[in-house]
């Protein structure tokens, strides 16, 4: 049977079929609807009207009212379990079975690769001792430091600040941990502080950093910080949100904190980006899985388990209920624009999120609530442990410690308990800490069991039911609930839950406003390290230190410099990125051009032409000139080429109907012959010729057209003979260009309009002979024809192209002008498994067009007129504008072949098809693209301007522009002067210049070497003597002038080294950032030292104790102390060789006057 659907090909005829027995099954279903009408008691039809079936349900209308009933609740699908165990094939229920084994192994991966993270968590839960902590100061401090989550937030520059309370202020203090990275994005890193006295209340925070990381990584984005004591419990928020970088925002690394209030953490922009940051990172399920908060109770395993859990879940909901809107008759609902709410819509929506929301919300509330089995110890006392470890490591390797590797501080000594020194607020502020305490609910650690329980019991049921859905379904049904499920999926985690989230986050912060959005689940799960309620600190510990602080910590000279480099390092990096960007993107769009192309377009061409044009035989259709001829033509060399003839034995072709006579090329439809008619009386006969001219029917475009219906014989009709038969025929009445599917079209001397008087050729072709006769006959071709057009359209299967057709004869006053025009394009994409690079690629470009666009709205709004001030922004602009337009094109296009496509299966190859509309689409799509081509590879002459030769041709056009303007409008008009006297002077004789725009291009070939200089002669004695001054005038003076402007302005610029490109130390930059990749020695950054600047005032130290950095100046003072006391100042005391040589002559001059020395004396 399956030779059947294909009987021609497979050379099937009816003896083969005489014989043939199958199975089958025939259904007679027999539709229709009554009532039972109680009073006779018998079942009538009255008014009762069936106005569908399908399968499975009658839908019918009734106009009078009798007993019914209805509900709400939709049944599920069912499940024939017979059925189901009898086909669980593999081969047969290959979707589902493939979907399951994707989602599991995925499932296996993920827990895989969430174990691993997990074990990685465990080591950003704990706090790092700080590195300069001191033996002796024992009260403490946590530091819990925000970094931002934004692009290049991390920094791996050395951090420093200044804490400063109503007590007291620390020390300059060093962020540090000498076992992991700190300060990385979106990261909290944990410090314990160790200072030697309470610092109070605290206010301000100066901090910043010594801008030392290498490239992104030396600057830092800080989001806020928060300060615990951890004796008291008291916590200080200072909040930032700023950039500590030379390149962004102020260009500062330096920030002075305050310590936030009550309405600064309330303020509505921190709470709506610290809520929404949160809610993404933890309370999204899919997204917190690759989020997830280090210090977060739920881990990455238990996350995987609850999103596989509703995953599962919400396919078997899905399944359950799917196609079933469209079986229910009822399933009217309210219509809102696009949208439809009915009762069905709304079960199944509640039902399905009854199926999966409960059990997914116990899951996650088991796993976030569930306390461990066994409480962490105190982060404060793992951090001052690992701290005390090191440093006896180190003091039993007789290392000596400096000041950034002391001893740190044990735990805080906790003393007797003095009632009367026990701050009132210490200790209302325990008593609503123990309150708060008692108020959490937590569930026993052996709930971690339960949850995992419901999530196996949840993947294993929904596993079940979908595999006994899926192989109930079908292959194909089941093809397509996949695809609409994947579609429904992303849509929920990439689109519907981001958007609950940020409206969740807007009102929380707009009405609620939490206070507390930086709490986690590290307290509950830790052992308490605190004071008990009967210890207490004695005292604070002596006066505060008095220190004086400079107003800036970072020198401006220094931070000046480190600006310039950064932002020079990243123009070279921005260049660098559009380089490999650009590129690629260009390559992508090479592969999407170059395979819209294929050689045997050209094959194609050359084919339909030798068949249908017949160049240099008899039928040679340029050589037709008359209507005769054409009527000629149109018997023996059109209607032999759109029917395949017999073979050369004689047999007829079986199975090659519609085929052309090459029996290669399927005819789409059938081809039609198009007339196009003048008005008549569509001009104005001069006075004085009217004796011998009563009639002037001229064509001067598409306005002139005829649209009138006629008898035959061109005869008008009118009220009399509008219904002879010799006024119905089709080829006399005028089709419409809507009719035709047609769109105006360029011949060789005006454009034509879509419409006009066809002949259908889709007869036999004794019948179309016999037609053409009666046409022929009644002068279908007069004196009022303008142009006769045959077009048609082919496809070859052999190589997927389609061929358009278009042969024309314009009847002009010295007979007919042939012309013809036979394409050969790719309108069917991805027939193949190979082309899933160009649906690949295709993609990619939608992507860097949006990219492009993006960028480069965000250099219009930071740039602003300057960005304008660049020629390039033009072909940034074009390139944008073309690629849409191409893509737009390109969809319309796809939607016109689909269309076409359909008809031509709806009437099974015999109906007219028109492929005109999307072949003009195609060719528009061919110019955007080439256009995209040529100036995409046009601005890599912008993207390659590091290289010095680029940069000098490009800053060379930069710098004669203006006299290149001025040029360019004395070359135009000079000319245009010519091309204006060449038309005037050779129109009438010379074919190249019959036309102002034929003219434009011949001069144009002029100046590039080919014309025929004989043929110019003829026009006239003048031509020679003006050919002469174009050449002078145009190819010696202005072409030697334009390049006279242009090696000027190079010499100018290559002399002048500030008009030279800057950019050309790109290659240098890439190739020491390659060599420090390789371990090598790369670019020598000269950074300049930060220092803070620290004045003491009043110290426990002495005023006359000499500190490292007054060294040099005692030991200058020294040298000029002796020199001036025993050397009378003759010494050079600037440098060690000048005090080497002064000596020596301060030595000999002593000799010489016989000074005794000191030795002698």
């Amino acid at each position: 049977m399956s030779l059947l659907n294909n009987s021609a090909q497979n050379n099937i005829n009816m003896d083969v079929v005489q014989n043939i027995s199958t199975n089958y099954r025939l259904r007679i279903t027999v539709n229709g609807a009554a009532f039972l009408n109680k009073s006779s008691m018998n079942w009538e039809t009255q008014g009762v009207v069936v106005k569908n079936v399908t399968k499975t349900m009658t839908v019918c209308e009734s106009d009078h009212l009798t007993s019914f009933g209805a509900g709400m609740f939709v049944m599920p699908n069912t499940i024939d379990f017979n059925y189901v165990f009898a086909h669980m094939g593999f081969a047969d229920n290959l979707t589902i079975y493939v979907t399951l084994i994707i989602c599991f192994s995925l499932f296996a991966l993920m827990m895989i690769w969430a174990r691993i993270n997990d074990r990685k968590d465990v080591q950003k839960v704990g706090a790092s001792p700080m590195p300069d902590n001191k033996v002796e100061d024992k009260y403490l401090y946590e530091i819990l430091v925000f970094t931002g989550n934004i692009a290049g937030a991390q920094t791996d520059s050395v951090v420093q600040f200044i804490l400063s309370g109503d007590y007291d202020e620390t020390d300059i203090r060093t962020l540090g941990d000498d076992q992991r990275k700190i300060l990385r994005k979106a990261d909290l890193d944990v410090f314990v502080m160790a200072v030697p006295r309470p610092l109070g209340p605290l206010q301000f925070m100066r901090i910043w950093h010594d801008n030392s990381g290498k490239g992104i990584n030396a600057s830092w984005y800080l989001s806020c910080i928060v300060v615990r004591d951890v004796q008291t419990d008291e916590k200080f928020e200072f909040l930032c949100e700023q950039w500590f970088a030379v390149e962004s925002d102020d260009g500062q690394i330096e920030r002075l904190l305050q310590v936030a209030g009550d309405d600064q953490r309330k303020e509505f922009m921190h709470l709506f980006k610290t809520t929404t940051s949160r809610n993404l990172t933890d309370e999204h399920l899919w997204f917190s899985v690759f989020l997830r908060p280090a210090r977060s109770r739920f881990t990455r395993c238990q996350r995987v388990g609850a999103c596989f859990s509703l995953l599962f879940l919400s396919m078997l909901g899905e399944a359950m209920w799917y196609e079933k809107e469209e079986e229910d008759p009822s399933n009217s609902g309210v219509q809102i624009g696009p949208f439809n709410m009915s009762s069905t819509r709304v079960f199944i929506a509640i039902m399905t999120n009854l199926l999966r929301l409960p059990a997914s919300f116990v899951i996650v509330y088991i796993f976030r609530k569930s306390r461990p089995r066994k409480l962490r110890r105190s982060r404060v006392e793992l951090a001052l442990e690992r701290a005390r470890l090191a440093n006896q490591t180190e003091s039993d390797g007789n290392i000596k410690s400096d000041v950034t590797a002391i001893q740190p501080p044990e735990p805080p000594q906790r003393l007797p308990h003095i009632p009367s020194e026990l701050p009132e607020s210490q200790e209302s502020h325990k008593k609503e800490k123990e309150k708060e305490k008692k108020k959490e609910c937590m569930l026993p650690w052996w709930f971690n069991l339960v949850g995992w329980a419901f999530v196996a019991v949840c993947i294993g049921c929904s596993c079940f039911f979908l595999l006994m859905y899926g192989i109930t379904f079908g292959n194909a049904k089941t093809s397509k609930w996949v695809s609409t499920l994947i579609l429904a999926i992303f849509s929920d985690i990439l689109i519907i839950d981001p958007v609950k989230i940020f409206f969740m986050a807007l009102l929380l912060s707009a009405i609620c406003k939490p206070d507390d959005v930086e709490e986690d689940d590290s307290e509950e799960d830790e052992e308490e390290m605190e004071l008990q309620y009967d210890e207490a600190w004695l005292h604070r510990g002596g006066e505060p230190r008095k220190r004086k602080l400079m107003d800036n910590m970072v020198s401006e000279e220094a931070l000046s410099k480190l600006r310039q480099a950064r932002l020079k390092e990243l123009e070279m990096w921005s260049m660098l990125k559009e380089v490999i960007s650009y590129t690629f993107f260009l390559w992508i769009f090479l592969i999407i051009t170059y395979s819209n192309r294929d050689r045997n377009e050209y094959l194609l061409h050359e084919n339909l032409r030798k068949a249908f044009i017949h160049e240099g035989r008899d039928m040679d259709f340029t050589q037709v000139n008359t209507p005769d001829n054409l009527w000629n033509y149109l018997y023996n060399g059109v209607l032999g080429e759109l029917r395949a003839g017999s073979y050369y034995n004689g047999k007829k072709p079986y199975g090659l109907r519609g085929y052309l006579n090459d029996q290669c090329n399927r005819i789409m439809g059938y081809a039609i012959i198009r007339q196009i008619r003048v008005k008549s009386y569509s001009c104005r006969i001069p006075y004085v010729m009217r004796l011998f001219e009563k009639e002037c029917n001229s064509y001067n475009g598409i306005l002139d057209e005829d649209s009138q219906d006629y008898c035959a014989g061109w005869i008008p009709t009118d009220s009399y003979n509008v219904n002879i038969s010799q006024c119905s025929m089709p080829e006399f009445r005028y089709s419409t260009a809507a009719q035709l599917n047609s769109a105006p079209i360029w011949g060789q001397t005006n454009w034509y309009g879509g419409g006009g008087y066809v002949i259908h050729l889709k007869a036999s072709t004794d019948d179309i002979i016999a037609r053409f006769q009666e046409l022929q006959s009644n002068h279908w071709i007069d004196e009022k024809t303008r142009a006769v057009l045959i077009e048609f359209s082919v496809y070859n299967s052999q190589v997927n192209l389609f061929g358009m057709c278009t042969i024309m004869a314009e009847f002009v006053a010295g007979g007919i002008i042939p012309s013809y025009r036979f394409d050969g394009i790719r309108l069917i994409e991805y027939y193949t498994n190979a082309n899933l690079l160009i649906i690949i690629c295709e993609g990619v470009f939608v992507l860097f067009i949006l990219y492009f666009t993006l960028r480069e709205i965000y250099l219009c709004c930071k740039q602003k007129s300057e960005y304008f001030n660049s020629y390039w922004y033009l072909a940034e602009i074009s390139i944008l504008a073309a690629s849409y337009t191409a893509i737009i094109i390109y969809i319309l296009r796809y939607f016109a072949v689909q269309a076409a496509l359909d008809e031509f299966n709806r009437t099974f190859g015999n109906g007219y098809v028109r492929m005109q509309y999307a072949a003009s689409l195609n060719e528009v799509y061919g110019y955007l693209v080439a256009f995209i081509v040529f100036v995409g590879t046009m601005k890599f002459i912008k993207v390659l301007r590091f290289h010095r030769t680029i940069g000098l041709l490009s800053s060379t056009l930069h710098q004669c522009w203006d006299d290149l303007s001025v040029f360019l409008i004395a070359f135009v008009l000079s000319f245009m002067a010519f091309t204006s006297m060449f038309y005037v002077l050779l129109n009438q004789r010379v074919s190249e210049f019959y036309s102002f725009f034929s003219t434009t291009e011949t001069c144009f070939s002029m100046l590039l070497g080919k014309f025929d200089f004989n043929e110019m002669m003829t026009g006239s004695f003048v031509v020679p003597i003006m050919f002469f001054i174009f050449v002078m005038g145009i190819s010696f003076v202005l072409l030697n002038l334009l390049l006279t402007i242009i090696i000027l302005s190079f010499t100018q610029v290559k002399d002048d080294m500030l008009k030279q490109p800057q950019e050309d130390k790109m290659v240098e930059f890439v190739w020491h950032h390659f060599l420090r990749l390789l371990g090598q020695s790369g670019l020598r950054s000269s950074r300049p030292v930060l220092k803070p600047k620290v004045e003491v005032v009043n110290e426990e130290e002495s005023e006359n104790n000499v500190t490292v950095e007054e060294f040099p100046d005692k030991i200058n003072r020294f040298l000029d102390y002796v020199n001036s006391a025993y050397f009378d100042g003759s010494l050079d005391v600037s440098s060690k060789e000048a005090l080497k040589s002064s000596m020596y002559k301060s030595s000999t001059h002593r000799q010489n006057s016989g000074i005794p020395s000191e030795r002698q004396k």
